[in-house]
Order: C-alpha cells, then structure tokens, then sequence
C-alpha cells in the first residue's frame, strides 16, 4: 500500500520531532513463541527477563537483528518513536514511524514478548547518546508512480549509524531477505542488501 502525502509528512514530522534527544532505551516486540505453543489460547505480553531466553533471543539474526512486529526507542524526555509495518501486510507493505508504542497499532489479541535491549545488544553503546538525525528513505511505489512505499529509515546517533529495513534476517546462516512484516536492524553497515533501492 502506497503512503499518502499527508502519511509522508506525519511521518518526516515526527521523525524530526525527535531529532536532538538523546536514547533511554530501546525496546523489540517479537511473536511470544513460547506462548503460541501453548493450547490454552494465552495471550498477552510478557516482558522476557529470563537468562535462558535472553541466551538465545529470538530476534538475533546472523547478520543482523531481525524483528517481528516492531522497535521503540524510548527517548530523554520519555516520549516513544516507534518503527513497524503497514497492516494487513500480504506481499508489498511499507515500514512506519509514529510517535507512541507499537502494539497500540494492532487490534485484537496478541502474543508479544518485549526484549528491552538497551543494555543487553549492540544498542548499548548508544544508550545515552544524541540521535542526530532520523532519514525516511523513501522509494517511488512503481517506475511510473509518484506514489511512496518506506523501504528503510537512517539514524545517526552519535558517532554511530543504525539502518532499519523492511526486510528478515537469516538464522541459519549468513543473509537478510525482503520481507513485508519483519524489520531489519544493521549497525554501522559497510554495504546494504542488493534489493534495497533507496
């Protein structure tokens, strides 16, 4: 689904709101795996804490962090820019950047598990830092449209750069793959995928 002008402007909007604020903490919502093997229906968030989960993180990719529903990076002045995908999400979709927490984006019942990663990944070296600049990188929905899809955002957050792509990494080997409902997270990347065309 195309973003509108009034989409692309929200979103440079709050994308600049939070330029100049420094990181607090940074949160992953993943699927609740542990949850969605379980055959009494149980749903809801759950905040992982433990050692054995965070010994192998579902969202640690090989290449990359690799998200399911979405990241918070929660700011100084205890404001929330969120990053997820456009629902319903069948084959082409666009990520999103909104002021606020993910899971107020989706309706109905969910399984959640909320990785605060600030002090446990590569995040940690930017926990207090200055986000310099956050760049939507918009790409033209088709060759002959003048309509937008946001395929990747840029952070600058000190000396550091994050991307963010709508994308999946492998976790079996090496390779990060397009996807309509996952978002990748690169640290400081020498080179992006082929397939990212902004």
């Amino acid at each position: 689904m195309a973003l509108t002008d009034s989409d692309v402007a929200r979103q440079n909007r709050q994308a600049h709101d939070a330029e100049g604020k420094r990181l607090a903490g940074v949160r992953y919502l993943n699927l609740d795996y542990q949850v969605l093997g379980r055959q009494n229906g149980e749903t809801g968030t759950r905040f992982i804490v433990d050692d054995a989960e965070w010994s192998g993180p579902t969202w640690q990719a090989v290449d990359c962090d690799s998200v399911d529903w979405g990241i918070e990076l929660h700011l100084d002045d205890m404001s929330v820019l969120g990053f997820s995908w456009q629902q319903p999400a069948p084959e082409t979709e666009s990520l999103v950047l909104f002021s606020g927490e993910v899971l107020s984006r989706f309706s109905g019942p969910t399984s959640a598990a909320v990785w605060e990663v600030g002090s446990r990944s590569r995040w940690a070296g930017l926990i207090g830092q200055q986000i310099d600049s956050v760049v939507p990188r918009y790409s033209a929905w088709s060759p002959t449209a003048a309509e937008l899809w946001l395929p990747r955002v840029t952070l600058q957050i000190g000396e550091h750069r994050v991307e963010l792509l709508l994308g999946e990494g492998r976790f079996d080997q090496p390779g990060i793959e397009p996807s309509a409902n996952n978002i990748v997270v690169l640290f400081d990347p020498v080179d992006l995928p082929d397939w990212v065309r902004s």
